[in-house]
């Protein structure tokens, strides 16, 4: 079994394909929302990623709306927590920056380094 997430128009696009090793059939299915599976694959295999806001830009007021719309933050929240909004695969991340962007903010994406276990 095989899972991929990629930008489609202005979201994201799961897809999963799984190969019959004994008999060759192959089955792929596309869908608008992954599922907790795929999402943990591929996290696992991409690392987990967040959204940084380095700017709320010319329309801060629009870039603040957007964030509440999206991701349910009140303004004052929000400002607290603009370098790291939120955590999830990097086409997730790309996606949601992207929204944000069109707003007036600038950002990037960032890799969420993994923390060393208890030694």
């Amino acid at each position: 079994m095989h899972h991929t997430v990629a930008r489609r128009d202005d979201g994201v696009r799961w897809s999963t394909a799984i190969r019959c090793l004994a008999c060759g059939l192959s089955l792929e299915s596309d869908s608008n929302a992954g599922d907790s599976a795929a999402r943990a694959a591929v996290l696992a295999t991409n690392g987990s990623w967040i959204v940084r806001l380095t700017s709320l830009g010319p329309r801060p007021i629009r870039v603040l709306q957007a964030l509440r719309d999206m991701l349910g933050l009140s303004p004052a929240v929000a400002r607290t927590r603009l370098d790291a909004l939120a955590q999830g695969t990097r086409v997730e991340m790309e996606a949601l920056l992207a929204k944000f962007v069109r707003e007036g903010a600038e950002g990037t994406c960032v890799r969420v380094e993994p923390t060393s276990g208890p030694r």
